[in-house]
């Protein structure tokens, strides 16, 4: 005859322990041999199953000549079982709670967040653009470079805003851009801070760096941006960028 433990199942107990608790349900007072073969369970895994019966309060045992024989508790007392979990339950999760604060501020100061997001057409550059600075200081730095000569209208003139939110924040800003591009709007408007330096390249992705973000935009047809939210990667082109301004020139 098939046991069915799935009641015990539900109340947090293995298909083991459920099978045991049962087994000795039916056969009342016993030992591992006959438990053994009730509950088609193997005698290394009955001792261990009833140790954590025993644990729990729903078996109890006795030694009779150095044999260990085991009784399930009285089924009307699993509710009791139940209550006494429950208080547990609550009590650990009321030790948690209090331990929470802590586990997340260790959380927040270890974190190395790092992601890659892509994002296409010039609603997504702008987005990105713009919420980059909404919470920048005044002496924060963004720096680019890889600006090419061919640019445009629509990129002119985003640009052109957008640094002027850049000055009126006091954003400094360190670009590297090719020299055929030096009286373009994109530059405008020239400031106390802005720091612009040029080389004779050309390239269809610029590079620009602001904290611990990364942007390669792909200057096609339909612009394309990737962000990448990295302290090693933006280090990483900063090098780059260093070695490169040393070369450039006003």
């Amino acid at each position: 005859m098939r046991i069915n433990t799935e009641p015990f199942e539900k109340i947090g107990l293995t298909k083991g322990e459920s099978k045991v608790y049962l087994a000795l349900l039916k056969k009342g007072m016993c030992s591992a041999g006959p438990l053994t073969k009730e509950s088609q369970i193997s005698r290394s895994k009955v001792y261990e199953i009833t140790d954590r019966l025993i644990e729990k309060g729903l078996v109890s045992f006795i030694s009779e000549n150095g044999i260990k024989k085991f009784k399930a508790i009285d089924p009307k007392l699993i509710p009791d079982y139940l209550e006494k979990q429950k208080e547990k339950i609550e009590l650990q999760k009321q030790d948690f709670s209090r331990i929470l604060p802590t586990l997340l501020m260790q959380i927040k100061d270890n974190e190395k967040e790092q992601s890659v997001e892509v994002f296409e057409g010039w609603k997504g550059i702008k987005n990105i653009f713009n919420n980059l600075i909404k919470d920048a200081r005044k002496g924060d730095k963004w720096y680019a470079f890889g600006m090419p000569k061919i640019m445009s209208d629509e990129r002119s003139v985003f640009f052109s805003k957008w640094r002027m939110q850049t000055d009126k924040i006091g954003i400094q800003q360190y670009l590297i851009a090719n020299k055929e591009i030096r009286n373009s709007e994109e530059l405008a408007p020239k400031s106390r801070y802005s720091n612009i330096r040029y080389l004779n390249q050309e390239t269809p992705t610029t590079v620009d760096i602001f904290k611990n973000f990364t942007m390669l935009i792909i200057w096609s047809e339909i612009p394309i941006l990737i962000l990448v939210k990295s302290q090693q990667v933006s280090e990483s082109f900063m090098k780059f960028f260093d070695n490169m301004w040393k070369h450039a020139r006003e």
